[in-house]
């Protein structure tokens, strides 16, 4: 696949381009996001540590992750913002039913995706059915790792 077909395809993926170029600022970023939705991170397991640090509301999705709570993103925690889920395995970010049928579910990606097919799959986590989405990445993040 030639840069081309990336730029192009990246144009039609992404709502928003959010410049953040360190895990301080994307933790700020995200901060601020689940004020007002809630929040799916495609991320590192760095991002997710400094999250915690941040002592932003962070629920890890993995094999052992009670899936109701993921279909029910859109109750603020007691901190008055929303959940951050957040997913540091493909399989977990694009093989799960993520609902918020209330507000936006914002996905904000800090990782890229191995090829146009996880991108896909990966995009559709967020503006399914009648719920609606916004997807954002930050500017170091390419939607596909060309490497």
């Amino acid at each position: 696949m030639g840069n081309g077909a990336v730029d192009t395809y990246e144009k039609m993926a992404v709502d928003s381009v959010i410049d953040a170029p360190d895990n301080k600022t994307k933790v700020q970023c995200i901060s601020d996001i689940a004020k007002t939705n809630p929040v799916l991170v495609y991320g590192s397991e760095e991002l997710l540590t400094a999250l915690k640090e941040a002592d932003i509301n962070v629920l890890l999705v993995n094999d052992e992750t009670e899936h109701n709570l993921l279909r029910q993103l859109d109750t603020p925690g007691e901190d008055e913002r929303y959940v951050v889920a957040m997913a540091t395995d493909l399989k977990c970010m694009r093989g799960i039913d993520y609902r918020s049928k209330d507000l936006p579910l914002t996905l904000v990606m800090a990782k890229s995706f191995l090829c146009k097919r996880d991108a896909l799959q990966g995009f559709n986590r967020v503006g399914r059915f009648t719920d609606k989405g916004i997807r954002a990445r930050f500017t170091d993040t390419p939607i596909l790792d060309l490497a």
